[in-house]
């Protein structure tokens, strides 16, 4: 209200962002990740979301109105890391869905605000 309006793609962008973000910070990729703080692996994948998300944030406008019939390569890198990322993410969602109810229902409130 007081920002004025927010655009589509800065919406959806900070909405992945955060979300991918809380994924990887919260369950982290391996079993032997320290407990206390993130460990490499987890900093690098919450780097390549961020990279890949503010990229497309940014790019959009351009993107939409002049490349969207021919992308440039980093274009499709950064749709390819920001898909994978996409699956990895959906796979942790289905480990901790294993842990218990409290668990799968604490990490799919995310997909059913959309």
């Amino acid at each position: 209200a007081g920002f004025g309006l927010i655009s589509t793609e800065l919406h959806r962008g900070l909405y992945i962002l955060f979300t991918m973000l809380l994924c990887f910070i919260l369950y982290p990729a391996r079993k032997a990740s320290p407990a206390n703080r993130i460990s490499l692996i987890d900093g690098v994948l919450c780097l390549l979301v961020l990279i890949a998300v503010v990229y497309w944030i940014i790019e959009f406008p351009e993107y939409a109105t002049e490349r969207v019939r021919n992308p440039v390569p980093a274009d499709i890198v950064m749709g390819i890391i920001i898909t994978a990322l996409s699956l990895f993410s959906l796979i942790k969602f289905i480990e901790s869905v294993r842990d218990g109810p409290a668990a799968a229902t604490i990490a799919g409130m995310p997909l059913n605000l959309s």
